[in-house]
């Protein structure tokens, strides 16, 4: 990275910063500038720039990310909203929609596939124990349907047995995730969510 020949390290990169803070949409080619910062002046910036470089950096990486459709089936209201601030706190970029149980879940994705533009979840982050129609019998409908199948579903409750995990990968869960009573805890366990399904492993319609 070329530095102006009147500015020195420290003060090129808080310009950047500023810049990045201050762009109503992030800029892919000032993160970029900035990332490129870091690497390779990492060692002669102050613990104080590396923090604001950190947020900025974290803010702008969820903006210049696809928005992705995140169903959030869940019945306890305190869950829902624990959860819902974790995605808030997470590196998603997201449209949320909540369904209560299995029920309404199932009725959100035929209204989905009804519509021509529509909230299809990319993502459907399910709990176990619900009314009406629990989250195992909601799982096995979603992957026995030739459409919906492809849908990533992520069991996430606060059973730790065994026999559900193993039951859940059996009708086709792509993760099981235990509900972690930690907020920091939460928000790292979406983060990984996110980083594998949505960067790292390659989906059945060719995309990262």
């Amino acid at each position: 990275m070329l530095l102006p020949e009147n500015l020195t390290v420290s003060e090129y990169i808080d310009k950047k910063i500023t810049e990045l803070e201050n762009t109503a949409e992030a800029s892919s080619i000032l993160h970029d500038k900035l990332e490129d910062g870091i690497a390779e002046y990492d060692k002669s910036l102050s613990d104080k720039l590396k923090d604001r470089m950190s947020k900025v950096l974290f803010k702008s990486r969820q903006v210049l990310k696809p928005k992705k459709n995140i169903l959030l089936v869940e019945d306890d209201d305190d869950d829902y909203v624990l959860i819902s601030e974790a995605l808030e706190q997470s590196s998603m970029h997201y449209n949320l929609d909540r369904a209560k149980d299995g029920i309404e879940a199932l009725e959100f994705l035929s209204t989905q596939l009804e519509k021509s533009n529509s909230n299809m979840p990319d993502l459907i982050f399910m709990d176990l124990n619900m009314p009406r129609k629990n989250g195992l019998e909601t799982l096995k409908e979603i992957k026995n349907d030739p459409v919906l199948k492809n849908i990533i579903v992520i069991i996430m409750t606060s059973s730790s047995s065994p026999l559900d995990v193993e039951i859940a990968y059996e009708n086709g869960a792509n993760s099981f995730v235990t509900k972690s009573s930690k907020f920091n805890d939460l928000v790292q366990d979406i983060n990984a969510v996110d980083r594998f399904w949505f960067e790292t492993a390659l989906r059945p319609d060719n995309q990262i």
